[in-house]
């Protein structure tokens, strides 16, 4: 009987000890906390009382989650993006050879690789975070991933790798993808999505991101962070790389807004800014002339859209460069008047046919035309950045002045209007370019961070860099990728940018990528096929008669000179003052217009 009873103790205490080896010493050792990081993250430079609330702070609910207010052009995008009932994203289609890459065996590791380095790809929007602050505001919210296991969960969800399917050609397959994409709603929990095709003559990169988690180039660097890993595992297994990350560290450097990098801070004033700007079209008010669509019914998969382009070969494009350069005026500047020209000549000469006048009103663009990421403060340089930032402003081309004149032919009529696109557009992009101090959030045809000192920019701002669409950057991305061991092993192909339609209307873009100009337009089903395509053909008969003859005409180059670009950055200023009164009228509206939007 003592026996038993001793035996029974011995293996009472064995198993104790046994749970006290595993507890402290075996796999069932739980985790030490995080190293408590500082709340806020600092950067170089102090922020002020009302700055604070935008930086990453702990979670009061969860000390291994940072949280941030949205603020400017997030907030704009993250409203807008609800009242278009998520509509107001993106997909990106990025062709790519991979001769030295196993891209079926790696493409998920580079994924998660990917966000590692720019951490905000596993952030979600929340909305009531912050104690004590209105509970209708959004917040960024990134959970930290305490392991390998905890990220793959994120890939999951987020990832897909596409095998090659028998009957259907690559082009088939990669555009079916892409409509899938497109009527895959990104959320507020998974705000960027991808897929990976291997295909039999070309591999693809398709990349699905909400316009309040990144802009075009922030698309971009993460396409370079994507493609370099991809290009690292030639030489080096990235599948183990990264299991072996050190996750949760990547916290420690979650990417700076773009005004953050550039040494400026967002502040109150900047959202005050953007709920002026939300109100009106959260109403639907924003006005613009554009072209109209055929139908207003919708036949096929809501949120589906089609791309139709128009090349014009590198010859014809160094010819619209050229003259346009010698005149002045980047490139963008050409194809975004030219698109203008394009438009209204369609609507006027419909005008013309129906006997009904167009009503007086503007020409509206929303656009990001310059390349922030080279006023980036040195720590900051070549780095990712996954926000949306600043640098985004409206231009209005006023259409009251561009009607026929008596005796002008129908080519005249255009070049006309071309000529004053140019020259109503080329200053409102300068003010921009060329003015440290509104490159600074959004307001009207300005910018504004609301920064008492804004730090100057690095190094000369080249007027000329500037660009007014996503598809200008991809002729600023690396062709080729190299591996570890400096060898070519992944080349880039082609680009295409999709955005979702889930109501009638069409997005008008244009680029230079390789020395060919593309026009491009992506339309749902309330366009004719027959219609886009006359859109298209007209803007590039605008460019190549502009290259014919010299378009650009002496008023046009005069209205480019400095003293009209401090005129219009004095113009622009007085738009983005705030009198005490307007102040309330933002304050007391603004909750009401948000909470109205989130509902939709």
């Amino acid at each position: 009987m003592a026996g038993n009873i001793f035996q029974t103790a011995g293996e009472v205490l064995f198993w104790i000890g046994f749970a006290l080896w595993y507890r402290f010493f075996g796999k069932g050792k739980v985790l030490p906390p995080l190293t408590p990081l500082p709340d806020p993250i600092p950067e170089d430079a102090p922020l002020s009382e009302e700055a604070k609330p935008f930086r990453f702070q702990r979670s009061p609910d969860n000390p291994n989650a940072l949280i941030r207010r949205l603020w400017g052009a997030e907030l704009f995008y993250w409203v807008f993006a609800k009242w278009t009932n998520n509509g107001a994203d993106t997909v990106c289609v990025m062709h790519f050879l991979a001769p030295g890459v196993d891209v079926r065996k790696y493409a998920r590791s580079a994924w998660l690789r990917t966000r590692y380095e720019a951490p905000l790809l596993g952030g979600k929007i929340v909305k009531g975070a912050l104690p004590k602050l209105a509970k209708h505001l959004p917040y960024w919210y990134y959970d930290i991933p305490r392991n390998y296991a905890d990220a793959s969960q994120w890939a999951d969800a987020t990832f897909q790798f596409v095998e090659q399917q028998e009957g259907k050609d690559d082009l088939q397959v990669i555009d079916e993808l892409r409509l899938d994409l497109l009527s895959t709603k990104v959320s507020d929990d998974y705000p960027a999505v991808c897929y990976v095709y291997v295909g039999k003559e070309r591999n693809t990169f398709i990349y699905h991101f909400g316009h309040f988690v990144s802009d075009g180039a922030s698309a971009m660097s993460v396409t370079n962070l994507f493609w370099q890993a991809l290009a690292d595992s030639a030489d080096a297994d990235l599948n183990e790389q990264v299991r072996t990350l050190p996750w949760g560290s990547e916290a420690e450097n979650l990417p700076p807004t773009v005004c953050d990098a550039m040494g400026l801070g967002p502040t109150v004033k900047d959202t005050q800014i953007m709920l002026q700007l939300i109100a009106p079209i959260v109403e639907g008010h924003l006005p613009s002339l554009t072209l109209l669509p055929q139908r207003t019914e919708r036949t096929g998969r809501d949120g589906t859209c089609t791309i139709m382009q128009l090349r014009m070969d590198q010859t014809e494009s160094k010819q619209i460069y050229a003259a346009m350069k010698a005149r002045g005026f980047a490139l963008s500047h050409a194809f975004d008047a030219a698109r203008h020209a394009a438009v209204y000549f369609i609507r006027a000469k419909e005008a013309e046919e129906t006997g009904k006048p167009l009503k007086p009103t503007h020409m509206v663009n929303f656009l990001s035309p310059i390349d922030c990421r080279r006023f980036f403060r040195g720590k900051h340089k070549g780095k990712p950045y996954v926000t949306v930032g600043t640098a985004a402003f409206n231009t209005e081309v006023p259409i009251k002045d561009l009607g026929r004149e008596p005796g002008q032919s129908d080519e005249d009529w255009q070049q006309a209007v071309f000529t004053k696109c140019l020259a109503i557009l080329s200053p409102q992009y300068l003010a921009v370019a060329n003015d440290w101090r509104l490159i600074k959030g959004v307001a009207g045809g300005a910018t504004l961070l609301g920064c008492e000192k804004p730090a100057e920019p690095q190094g000369k701002v080249d007027v000329s860099d500037a660009y007014t669409s996503i598809g200008l950057l991809e002729s600023k991305l690396k062709l080729d990728y190299v591996g570890k061991s400096g060898e070519k092993v992944l080349t880039f192909l082609d680009f295409t940018h999709s955005p979702r339609q889930t109501g009638n209307q069409m997005c008008l873009h244009s680029w230079n990528v390789r020395g060919e100009t593309i026009l491009s337009a992506n339309y749902n089903d309330c366009y004719d096929a027959e219609y886009t395509k006359r859109f298209l053909e007209t803007m590039a008969g605008v460019l190549r008669e502009a290259v014919r003859r010299g378009s650009a005409t002496t008023a046009a180059r005069e209205m480019a000179t400095p003293a009209d670009v401090s005129a219009a950055n004095a113009e622009a200023a007085k738009k983005v003052e705030l009198d005490s009164e307007t102040k309330q009228k933002i304050e007391e509206a603004a909750p009401a217009a948000i909470a109205e939007a989130a509902a939709l």
